[in-house]
């Protein structure tokens, strides 16, 4: 693959990794907001949250173009690369580092709004399970 196609994909990675911190900060607020019981708080802090992760969704998309506008094999090379593949060459190195940097703020992400969605849905979370009490007698 080419120098610019992996510089040009960095760069999307990096305005992810911004993009992953906003929404990570953002998060941490909501959850300050819903420890103090503050509604407004939390109805403007959720909103806030919109941007960036729609602004996530428009850099994954430029990825995706980046990557369908490459010749097959380099198209391959670059989507496994994004998928967290181990750099083959040293110039993918930057890449690869970057790319797992985001995964693993997006693993801290998904926690947090897994532990959010409990404490604001209860119930009604999307995480929620009911525990199987077996047969009533």
């Amino acid at each position: 693959m080419e120098a610019l196609e992996l510089q040009q994909a960095l760069a999307l990675e990096k305005r992810m990794y911004t993009l992953l911190n906003e929404a990570f900060d953002i998060s941490k607020q909501l959850a300050e907001a819903i420890e103090r019981g503050d509604q407004v708080a939390i109805r403007i802090l959720l909103s806030m949250r919109r941007e960036p992760l729609e602004n996530l969704r428009k850099v994954r998309h430029a990825l995706e173009e980046q990557r369908d506008a490459l010749a097959p094999a380099q198209a391959r090379q670059l989507a496994e690369l994004l998928n967290g593949a181990a750099a083959v060459g040293k110039e993918e190195e930057r890449l690869a580092e970057q790319v797992a940097l985001n995964g693993r703020l997006l693993k801290q992400i998904v926690e947090l709004d897994r532990i959010l969605n409990q404490k604001l849905g209860g119930e009604k979370s999307l995480y929620h399970k009911k525990l199987d009490t077996g047969p009533s007698g």
